[in-house]
Parts: C-alpha cells; sequence; structure tokens
C-alpha cells in the first residue's frame, strides 16, 4: 500500500496497533474482507509490553488466549502456528511451567503483527480526528502530527488506555526521577547510568509493582526499595475457577446486560481477579526476600503497608520527599528517595474516579458522543460509539479494548476476549462500510471552531 498521497480514503482506519488492532488486522485478513484499511502507530514498529521485559518473568494468561485460537482452533496466526513455524513446539510441549516467557510471547505480538503488516503504516502519531462532510454524509478524518490525513467512514480506536497517575505526582511531573512503569527498562538504564540513584519508592501493590521490586533487589545497584501499598500487603490474584469464567465470551453479554449499579457491584467483587494483585510465585518471592533480609547483606525492602500518599514533593538535591499517611491513626512518616517507580496502572473508561470519560484523542468529536449517567461514553454490545444525535450518513466508531466498564474484565487490556472481540468489531465494521456505499468522497470541512485547520497538529 502507498502513502504518498497527503489525503486518502479508506473503509477503515484503526488508530494504534497494539494487541487489540493487531487481532482485527488478523480477523479481516481470516474473514478474506475486501475492505480497504489502514493502522496508524506512533512507534517504530511493533512491541508489546518491552518496558517490562525482565528475564524470568512469564506471561498471566492461558497461551492459546492469542490473536486467533478462540475462534479458530486452526488458525496460522495462532500461538502454536508461531512454536511450530520459530521450532519451539517440542520444547514448548516439555515446558515444566504454567506459562510461556514474557519475552516469548512478545516474539509472538511480533510475528503476528509481521504477518499482517501489509495496511500497516508505523511512526504515524495521531493528533486529532475530526468530522467531515461529504457528498453523502459525514465522514471522519484522522490527522498525523506530520499533517497527513486520513479520510473514513468507520474509525476503530485501539490505542490503548492512559496512565494512571497519583494526583499527588502531577504537579511535579514530567521529571526525570519519576517514572511509570510503563518506562520501566529505559528509567532504569538512565538511573543506572547516572550512578546517583540508590534508593527507589515503588508505589502499587500490582503484578508490576511486585516484579520491579524483585527486579530491583536481584540486581543489587540500590541499598533500599520502599514499597507503599494501600492495603496489608501484596495480595494473590483471585484465579478460582469460578471467578475465571468472567472471560468467557457469554459472560461479556450477562454484563453488559446488568444495569450500572450491578456492574459497580460485579467489579467491586472481581477486582483482585486483575487489580492491586499479583501472581503467587512473586507474592512468595518477596515474603522470602523480606524474611532473609532480616539476616542477611543486600537491598533493603520496607513495605509502607496500609498506607496512603499524602504529598510528594521534589528537592533541591534532586531527590523526592514522599508524605505517606497511615490508613490506621492517621498519621504521616515523611520518606526522602533518589526515585519513584508509579505501578498504578492505567485508566479506564467510566464516570467514577481515576477513570476518564473518553480516550483523550476523541476530545475533539466528545460532544457529539451520547454519554451514560455517570458521564462516561454509551456504547453497544459491538463495541460501537453512540453519538448524541443519530444521524444519516453519521460514520461509525468502534473501542477496540477500552470497554470495561461496559462489557467486563474480558475488555480490560488482557488477551483473553481479543480473538473473539476482533471478530464482533470486524464484523460490525463490515457491514458499516456496505452500508455506506460510497467511495472517494468529496470531503468539506465541518464549520466547527473545534477543528478548524489552524488546531490540525495540536496534540489532544
Amino acid at each position: 500500500m502507498s502513502f504518498e498521497q497527503k489525503e486518502r480514503y479508506l473503509d477503515l482506519i484503526g488508530i494504534g496497533f497494539g494487541p487489540a488492532n493487531i487481532a482485527l488486522a488478523v480477523a479481516l485478513e481470516e474473514r478474506n474482507s475486501t475492505i480497504s484499511s489502514v493502522f496508524l502507530e506512533k512507534n517504530h514498529g511493533p512491541a508489546w509490553q518491552d518496558e517490562m521485559m525482565i528475564p524470568g518473568t512469564d506471561i498471566q494468561h492461558n497461551p492459546l488466549r492469542d490473536f486467533a485460537t478462540p475462534r479458530n482452533p486452526t488458525s496460522e496466526f495462532g500461538y502454536l502456528s508461531f512454536l511450530k513455524e520459530v521450532g519451539r513446539l517440542w520444547e514448548y510441549l516439555n515446558l515444566a511451567a504454567p506459562y510461556p516467557p514474557r519475552s516469548e510471547y512478545a516474539e509472538y505480538v511480533k510475528w503476528v503483527a509481521d504477518k499482517v503488516a501489509t495496511n500497516v503504516k508505523y511512526n504515524a502519531e495521531v493528533c486529532d480526528i475530526r468530522f467531515h462532510q461529504s457528498e453523502s454524509g459525514e465522514s471522519i478524518k484522522v490527522v498525523l502530527a506530520d499533517g497527513e490525513t486520513f479520510v473514513t467512514n468507520c474509525l476503530v480506536v485501539g490505542c490503548g488506555r492512559s496512565l494512571n497517575i497519583p494526583d499527588c505526582f502531577i504537579p511535579i511531573m514530567p521529571d526525570d526521577r519519576i517514572a511509570h512503569t510503563q518506562m520501566y527498562k529505559t528509567s532504569i538504564g538512565k538511573w543506572n547510568s547516572a550512578g546517583d540513584i540508590d534508593t527507589i519508592a515503588v508505589i502499587g501493590a500490582s503484578q508490576s509493582a511486585a516484579e520491579v521490586i524483585v527486579d530491583l533487589h536481584s540486581t543489587g545497584k540500590v541499598s533500599s526499595i520502599l514499597s507503599v501499598v494501600s492495603g496489608v500487603g501484596f495480595k494473590e490474584k483471585d484465579l478460582s475457577p469460578f471467578t475465571e469464567q468472567i472471560y468467557y465470551p457469554e459472560y461479556v453479554d450477562t454484563f453488559y446486560k446488568s444495569n450500572d449499579r450491578t456492574k459497580r457491584e460485579m467489579q467491586a467483587e472481581l477486582w483482585r481477579s486483575n487489580y492491586s494483585a499479583a501472581d503467587q510465585d512473586i507474592v512468595s518471592k518477596i515474603n522470602f526476600l523480606m524474611y532473609e533480609q532480616r539476616y542477611s547483606r543486600g537491598p533493603k525492602i520496607e513495605l509502607a503497608y496500609n498506607s496512603v500518599l499524602v504529598d510528594a514533593l521534589k528537592n533541591g538535591d534532586d531527590t523526592i520527599s514522599l508524605d505517606v499517611g497511615s490508613r490506621i491513626d492517621g498519621s504521616v512518616q515523611r520518606h526522602t528517595v533518589d526515585a519513584v517507580l508509579l505501578a498504578t496502572g492505567f485508566r479506564n473508561l467510566g464516570g467514577g474516579r481515576r477513570q476518564e470519560a473518553f480516550p483523550p484523542i476523541m476530545e475533539s468529536i466528545a460532544d457529539s458522543l451520547k454519554r451514560r449517567a455517570d458521564g462516561s461514553l454509551f456504547i453497544s454490545r459491538d463495541y460501537q460509539v453512540a453519538f448524541s444525535d443519530r444521524a444519516h450518513g453519521r460514520p461509525a466508531i468502534f473501542l477496540n479494548g477500552l470497554c470495561e466498564s461496559t462489557h467486563g474484565f474480558g475488555d480490560a487490556g488482557s488477551f483473553s476476549l481479543l480473538a473473539i472481540r476482533a471478530d464482533t468489531i470486524a464484523e460490525s465494521a463490515e457491514a458499516v462500510v456496505e452500508a455506506s456505499n460510497f467511495e472517494n468522497p468529496v470531503l468539506i470541512p465541518l464549520l466547527d471552531s473545534r477543528t478548524n485547520d489552524h488546531n490540525a497538529h495540536e496534540h489532544v
């Protein structure tokens, strides 16, 4: 596919080419779809959790919940097909571990992405999306940071979730000594090169928090690690086979049909299946290290449990002071560290605390989108965003991998329902394209002060 034209129409445009939209590209391929498409990815190539490629870590899902196997067990895009092609199938079958290494699964993700890379444009940072009027109705224009534009009647937003940054850190960021675990390897590399990072605080009790604590301890390049958690310590994930049924395709219907109150109650009940918890092996490892440090030399892990962050301050000597409050008696203790790692996850879509109503990239069109009672987007069962004034010719917008608040934990950025969701979106997208019944429309910009051309290159 040539991208030499400065503006072109395609039946489908996908924003982002992480696992969600890779799965969509696979679904379109296996459906022998004839619709034209392009996926726009700001990074220079396919990557999955590259900042958390810690030696010895594994994945947290059954590897056969991949891009295609749950939908098509004989797929050439499945994990077993990958193992067969790279010559590791028999070794994998002899692996005495429940899940494969994270590094190998990242290799699998890249392998699939490369197989469907024909319609992918890398180094393509989307800075705005806007409505445009054509002879057949409204369409959507997608604007890149370099000014290149694409137009479609079917947009799939699969750009992932925004980082969840605790409020007290927002006024002092960005800062070279404060990093989200999304940038773990890069940040640790810089800190090790600087040579003056001796104490690190890790905020959060997630799988990522536990993994980086163990990794920091194993390198021996810091003297102490402060772990700040709101509960009594690190909790194990709820992996009951009954809880795991929330990742069945049928559960999506159950959750989606529930009223808002029931949805909130189910999310609270099932929270530890995916959040603020870690796998048993890594929890046991931290406990082992903390026991061992009672009589041995080496990095010390200090657990500030039942704690809440009250404030974070930058000091003149480049250190960071954290005011940590006790949930037990309300007392506040100040800890001063050289650097901070935020293992605080991501913001889901919704109207609650630490959520966002819509992906930031959709800000220019947000006023046209239908909202639920809590202010979040109204999303149909097929992951399509509803408009506040559904007009004839209105284009379709799908959210791929962003609908946890409406569709349940299977949509929480995991691989669990990736293949099934992708096929649902692909089927609906094909119907949208067929219904639109127009090609290469003449485009006339809408007279909208929010999307004037002088705003075209502003990031949202």
